[in-house]
């Protein structure tokens, strides 16, 4: 802020509305002098203060309100400036930045493609799948389908799509589906959110929470990157741990002093891999 005894940031609390996805976002003004935090306004992104003018994203859209610098308060209706900014959603980070009477922002593009399945030759055999934002994520022990999570606006959530019928279909419904691992078995699918571990039976038959930490003060940020092949735990993506689903418990393997993530076993499930930096 002007006064460099106030700055703002923005709070997100990862618990899960009842519906499904993360509940948005909230700037506060934080003081140096150690005060307690101060609401600003809710559902916002990071945010640009220049002159009475706070500027942030809400919706996808950057909007400008009327903002007192001295008393931190934001008064008026907020109005929009540009739409379908790019936006990081789990981060509530707008891609803008204004200055002055100038204005940059990055629009949201959108990364539609399709599924290409190919041959160990890498031969392009057919493509499946309406056009969408897709990203991999696992593929059937039997090769027939194929666990991808599809995002737009809102979020991502893991779909399944069968390669020999190109019909998919919806798994998750939180907009926080970005990992999943099938069974070894290939009758089951692991999905994670920000508070929840589950196991799918592919039949539609069964919904087993293997984790939930929906009661606690925080997400504990678990994602599922694999299976072991004797079917006892889910390793992690995004830190050295795995789920041992006989106990029911999120295990931490070791501690690095860099960020550390994308855990795969070993075939004979001795063995981990991991990505540290």
């Amino acid at each position: 802020m002007p006064d460099s005894k106030a700055f703002l940031f923005v709070s997100r609390d990862f618990q899960e509305l009842p519906n499904g996805g993360p509940i948005g976002g909230a700037l506060y003004a934080g003081f140096l002098d150690g005060r307690a935090p101060k609401l600003i306004v809710e559902n916002a992104s990071n945010a640009v203060v220049v002159g009475k003018s706070l500027f942030f994203v809400r919706n996808g859209n950057l909007v400008v309100q009327a903002f007192d610098t001295r008393s931190l308060t934001a008064s008026g209706t907020p109005f929009d400036i540009a739409n379908d900014l790019e936006y990081r959603n789990g981060f509530d980070l707008g891609n803008f930045s204004v200055a002055g009477n100038t204005i940059a922002y990055v629009p949201a593009t959108a990364r539609r493609a399709q599924i290409g399945v190919f041959d160990t030759s890498g031969r392009l055999l057919d493509v499946k799948g309406q056009p969408a934002d897709y990203s991999v994520l696992d593929v059937s022990p039997d090769g027939k389908s194929v666990a991808v999570s599809v995002a737009d606006r809102s979020g991502s959530d893991v779909w399944i799509l069968q390669l020999d019928r190109g019909v998919i279909s919806r798994v998750s419904f939180n907009n926080t589906g970005w990992t999943a691992a099938f069974s070894p078995d290939g009758k089951r699918i692991a999905t994670a959110t920000l508070s929840k571990v589950s196991i799918r039976a592919l039949d539609g038959s069964s919904v087993n929470d293997v984790l939930d930490n929906t009661n606690a003060s925080a997400s504990f940020g678990f994602g599922v990157d694999g299976w072991s092949a004797d079917g006892k735990y889910l390793t992690d993506s995004f830190d050295v741990a795995y789920v041992d689903l006989q106990q029911r418990k999120l295990i931490h393997v070791l501690k690095t002093s860099g960020a550390s993530n994308s855990g795969v076993l070993s075939p004979n499930g001795k063995w981990l891999a991991y990505m540290s930096r």
